[in-house]
């Protein structure tokens, strides 16, 4: 049983899985059964995939994106373990996994910014594709204040249901800053 790779005369290769069975007949006579299935759809479909994940991975370090799954059915968060976003949750002591969302991020978020999380939350459970938000987020009090773009894209079932959402954040805090800066030099 195996999966080998055979060139064929144009150069591409296709990949075959071949498994091989000896029987005995009563005889003492042997036969061996081959079976030969062509894989190469699936090792090309697993190649473009990494290829794609790497491209995803390589955007959200660029980007400095904080990105995170959404569970509308357990109204689970859970972070993304690897590269810019984890070292991010460890710098602001962020777990990896917040439940009760959006009711446990109240906490890190002033008042005046808690209808917009509820808003975009209402939106991811509402099956909408694409929604996004502007908020401050203090995670401790000594903490500067954060400003955050928050966005989701919800996936959805064959009825609208939300099934799964990925979240992103990125800082504006600079930008805010720079704005506040411009504004208050034009007074």
């Amino acid at each position: 049983d195996g999966i080998y790779r055979f060139r064929k005369k144009s150069g591409e290769y296709i990949w075959l899985r071949m498994r091989g069975i000896k029987k005995r007949l009563k005889d003492d006579e042997e036969f061996v059964y081959y079976t030969i299935t062509d894989e190469s759809d699936l090792k090309n479909t697993e190649r473009r995939e990494s290829s794609l994940k790497k491209l995803y991975a390589s955007s959200v370090e660029a980007a400095k994106l904080v990105v995170w799954e959404y569970d509308p059915a357990s109204d689970t968060m859970t972070f993304g373990s690897e590269g810019y976003t984890a070292k991010r949750c460890r710098e602001l002591g962020i777990p990896s996994v917040i439940r009760n969302v959006p009711g446990s991020l109240y906490d890190l978020i002033p008042p005046q910014y808690h209808e917009m999380m509820r808003r975009i939350h209402s939106d991811v459970m509402a099956g909408k594709q694409y929604t996004s938000a502007e908020v401050m987020f203090r995670p401790e009090k000594s903490q500067a204040p954060l400003y955050l773009r928050i966005s989701y894209s919800t996936v959805t079932d064959e009825l609208g249901r939300p099934g799964m959402a990925y979240g992103a954040s990125k800082n504006l805090t600079r930008e805010k800053a720079a704005d506040l800066q411009y504004e208050h030099e034009l007074e």
